[in-house]
């Protein structure tokens, strides 16, 4: 009985994960699963839950965005799965929040039934598969549906589904579910940034990234009474200002190089001549069988060289 409360203890866990995910996204910027570092510590003391990560043990965990050119953004999916988030730790593993991406990576997994897929196949899969912020069905943008076709051309026409570029179109198809993958050493938490790097800002430095961002409403969102002016492509291209073209494939296969015509025809010509010489060699071996004595010519009856 314990060891089945110990397992089904993390899903029980996760509603609070859930329950913080909800205030983090009304936090955010649009839909970008990104939320201002000014919004970030801006939260009350007093509420539920207080963010008070110090922006190095963001940055190590891979939950800073400092592309843009305004205030550094808390990737919020990624942030939810860090090391932050563990409510408990032991010797092999951790009970942190769940991540929603696995649920929707299964049910593409469930309809292609392969390593890769077309871009087309995956834009219409990802297109009818909702989430708990995203509605399906949904047309994807023009810009992420160029970014997937680029993927599949650099991989011979299809899009590797364990690599490191589909993982990455996924964060931004669903910014608040997917995580952005890292890549390289950065990719990587030693066991003890793992579980004991959970380092908390100052009182001071957290106020003074209140004050470099927004000003703060008293309910901790950003104010109402600044106007948006920029188009809805200026804002998708800040979106994706974090898209990196570095690829990360779980197992990489050397490409086979092409032969030219004469090579070919080589490799054709000397494959027939050792068939020719394997035919005269059989041929050689049977006319020896059928001749018991090479000598005479009038016999007529077959005897195979064998003894008993």
């Amino acid at each position: 009985m314990a060891g089945s409360i110990a397992e089904s203890y993390g899903k029980w866990q996760d509603t609070e994960c859930h329950e913080m995910k909800a205030l983090l996204v009304n936090l955010s910027t649009g839909d970008t699963g990104r939320v201002p570092l000014s919004h970030f510590y801006g939260m009350k003391d007093t509420g539920k839950y207080q963010f008070k990560e110090s922006v190095d043990g963001l940055r190590n965990a891979g939950a800073l965005d400092e592309t843009g050119s305004g205030e550094p953004n808390v990737l919020l999916s990624n942030y939810l799965t860090g090391p932050s988030n563990c409510v408990a730790s032991f010797s092999y593993y951790s009970l942190c929040c769940i991540s929603e991406c696995d649920g929707l990576m299964n049910e593409i997994e469930e309809k292609v039934q392969a390593p890769k897929a077309s871009a087309e196949k995956l834009l219409s899969l990802v297109g009818n598969i909702q989430s708990s912020t995203v509605d399906a069905p949904r047309e994807l943008s023009q810009t992420l549906r160029e970014k997937l076709h680029a993927v599949a051309e650099r991989h011979g026409g299809e899009v590797a589904l364990y690599g490191r570029l589909f993982a990455q179109w996924l964060h931004f198809a669903f910014p608040n579910e997917c995580p952005y993958p890292l890549s390289g050493s950065d990719a990587i938490l030693t066991p003890s940034e793992w579980f004991k790097g959970k380092p908390v800002i100052s009182k001071d430095d957290r106020q003074r990234h209140i004050n470099a961002g927004n000003v703060m409403a008293p309910d901790g969102r950003g104010s109402d009474l600044a106007i948006d002016t920029t188009s809805a492509g200026e804002e998708e291209g800040a979106f994706l200002s974090q898209w990196s073209d570095d690829e990360v494939l779980p197992l990489h296969e050397t490409a086979k190089h092409s032969r030219s015509v004469l090579h070919g025809i080589v490799r054709l010509v000397a494959q027939l001549a050792a068939f020719i010489a394997a035919i005269h060699l059989v041929v050689s071996m049977l006319k020896s069988a059928m001749c018991e004595d090479c000598g005479d010519k009038k016999k007529k009856d077959f005897v195979l060289p064998f003894k008993c």
